[in-house]
């Protein structure tokens, strides 16, 4: 009688661990991950001598961190709304750029833009454990810095050359940089036992830049692991 006892408690325990978030209820959901972010429209001209010789930037690994308030309206319908530190931006690899007969060696160049996101979704529950998510999200600019090192490089007879001292360059730039950021989130979404993998592109509709001749904007995959609490 008692291992029965014992076995029906597990069964409830788990049933209750798997079942969906009840309906009419809010839930907290703390969420950590990493940021695979890049910057559209973001090239640097390598051989000045050929306007055409462009290298464009690649995705930059970086931090996400925060948590989401999350509403059941139905068994299937839901809205969330989120408070995200998220860090983004770009690199480049290390190349060497030629004018004329110079040249110059450029490596870790690579652009911190640090957002305090608020994500707004409404989600949709399309099977036990799997939601697909989409709507706006506000961001706010709290730094933005660009980091490179660049080196001379001195041709020397014969088809050798030298390489000169490293000198490292950390430019400021909040103050050209738009303060706030739109962007569209899409989501998918795997939920086991409270334990929640979400997968996210965050579309970027605003300009990182002030200059308006400048059409750069974020884009940003997002792959976070978060747990639920119902309240």
């Amino acid at each position: 009688m008692k291992r029965l006892f014992f076995l029906s408690a597990l069964f409830a325990i788990a049933l209750s661990a798997q079942a969906q978030p009840r309906q009419g209820h809010f839930s907290v959901i703390p969420r950590i991950g990493v940021n695979f972010a890049n910057i559209t429209n973001n090239e640097v001209v390598v051989d000045l001598s050929q306007q055409s010789n462009t290298l464009k930037s690649r995705v930059k690994p970086g931090l996400l961190a925060g948590v989401d308030v999350e509403y059941q309206a139905t068994d299937l319908l839901f809205a969330s709304l989120g408070l995200h530190y998220s860090m983004q931006g770009s690199r480049y690899p290390d190349f060497e750029r030629k004018e004329d007969e110079l040249m110059e060696g450029f490596s870790d160049w690579h652009t911190n833009l640090g957002y305090l996101n608020v994500p707004l979704l409404v989600g949709c529950r399309v099977t036990d454990g799997f939601s697909v998510k989409a709507g706006v999200q506000l961001g706010m600019l709290l730094n933005a810095k660009n980091y490179m090192s660049t080196t001379d490089i001195i041709p020397q007879e014969g088809g050798g050359r030298e390489q000169g001292k490293a000198i490292e360059q950390t430019t400021d730039l909040y103050d050209s940089c738009k303060k706030v950021d739109i962007s569209i989130p899409l989501a998918v979404s795997y939920e086991f036992e409270n334990v929640i993998l979400d997968a996210r592109y965050n579309i970027g509709l605003s300009r990182i830049y002030d200059l308006d001749i400048v059409k750069n904007r974020n884009s940003v995959v997002q792959l976070t692991v978060g747990y639920r609490f119902q309240l």
